[in-house]
């Protein structure tokens, strides 16, 4: 049932001044690395370690337009420095792959013809012998089928190399209404695809309603569990809005019982949100490399490359309730399951003092009973 909160949001219209934050909310064990790299248009990127240790990171840029693919390259992987000259033209959201025989395969999405955007007529790839000269390979590694979850086009592959030697893509697919669900594939050799039956992850899993869920970042740890890291909606019991860590012991049925290792933010002027994970194991832990958006995706100031990181490789994925705190956000003492109009109240007077974040008067406003 669609819940009128058409006067709750009068109220936060009318309140003198709301909650304002400057820092990006980690999980336990989580550290903020900072800003990497100041260039608001790069998008979607991917890091892979080069032989000789570096890291070299790959993203979508508008230099010249036509998704122009460029890299930067560092040797502590927080430190980058530009790469003269372009990868690859007219590929959209890239993801590279440094092969076992030390070639680079850069899949991406081929926006060209129907069906139109969101969606994407095919993924594509193109391979270099040093990672910096790519030659488009021919045909097509996946093309969308036109019917079912992907009557609307697909795009966005990540791509995991197993241990066995195969490969596994996570790629979005997109309905007719717009529907957007994670989807997978199987190969190998990395060039000839065959999907897998199901859904990978579902926004609407998450959170009822929603339709669009962000790009993944895969990562399988030493001790055998996939990460899918994901810009995603959590709703019900909790509100959460930032990059999800959801995990499996197989690759294919995932948890949705899921942490936010990192929230967005706001200010007096906008919402900062962090989006497109890229994930990679580096000194002994997981890094993770994500751009913040305003709403609606928008580029705005502290959009960039930012990093996060982990020292290890296995922590607790659930969400710990604090002695005496109710776990259902707005909920009040004695905790009855349920967020009353007086409850919701007393929730916006704590949001204008700064004690209760902008995502958690949403999550709150969301387990309204009114």
């Amino acid at each position: 049932m669609e819940r009128n909160i058409l006067p709750v949001a009068v109220l936060i219209l009318l309140a003198v001044a709301g909650s304002s934050s400057t820092e990006f909310t980690l999980h336990e064990g989580w550290s903020y690395e900072g800003k990497l790299i100041d260039e608001v248009y790069l998008f979607d990127v991917t890091v892979v370690i080069l032989d000789d240790g570096r890291y070299r990171l790959y993203g979508e840029a508008s230099d010249i337009g036509n998704h122009t693919v460029v890299s930067y390259t560092s040797s502590d992987g927080l430190d980058f420095q530009k790469e003269d000259g372009y990868r690859l033209t007219g590929a959209f959201m890239p993801f590279a792959v440094k092969l076992a025989d030390g070639r680079f395969r850069l899949y991406y999405t081929d926006q060209a013809g129907n069906p139109p955007a969101p969606g994407a007529r095919a993924i594509m790839s193109a391979t270099s012998e040093d990672g910096l000269n790519f030659t488009v390979e021919g045909g097509d590694r996946l093309t969308y089928n036109g019917s079912s979850y992907e009557s609307a086009g697909i795009r966005s592959a990540k791509i995991l190399q197993l241990d066995n030697g195969t490969y596994r893509m996570y790629y979005h697919g997109i309905d007719g209404d717009e529907h957007w669900r994670v989807l997978s594939a199987t190969s190998q050799n990395g060039l000839n695809w065959t999907r897998e039956v199901g859904v990978r992850l579902d926004p609407s899993d998450l959170c009822q309603g929603v339709t669009r869920i962000g790009n993944v970042a895969p990562l399988i740890t030493p001790e055998g569990t996939y990460h899918l890291y994901v810009a995603a909606l959590v709703c019900g019991d909790s509100f959460i809005n930032g990059i999800l860590d959801i995990t499996s012991s197989d690759g294919l049925t995932f948890t949705t019982d899921a942490t936010a290792i990192i929230e967005g933010y706001g200010n007096d002027t906008a919402e900062i949100n962090p989006e497109d994970p890229a994930a990679i194991m580096a000194d002994s832990g997981i890094r993770i490399y994500f751009a913040p958006y305003g709403a609606q995706g928008s580029v705005i100031q502290e959009s960039g490359i930012h990093s996060v990181f982990f020292n290890g490789t296995s922590y607790t994925t659930t969400t710990t309730v604090m002695e005496d705190e109710c776990p259902l956000i707005g909920d009040e003492d004695p905790c009855d399951g349920t967020v009353s109009d007086f409850e919701l109240l007393t929730y916006i007077e704590d949001w204008v003092l700064g004690e209760v974040s902008d995502f958690d008067l949403l999550g709150a406003i969301e387990n309204w009973s009114g």
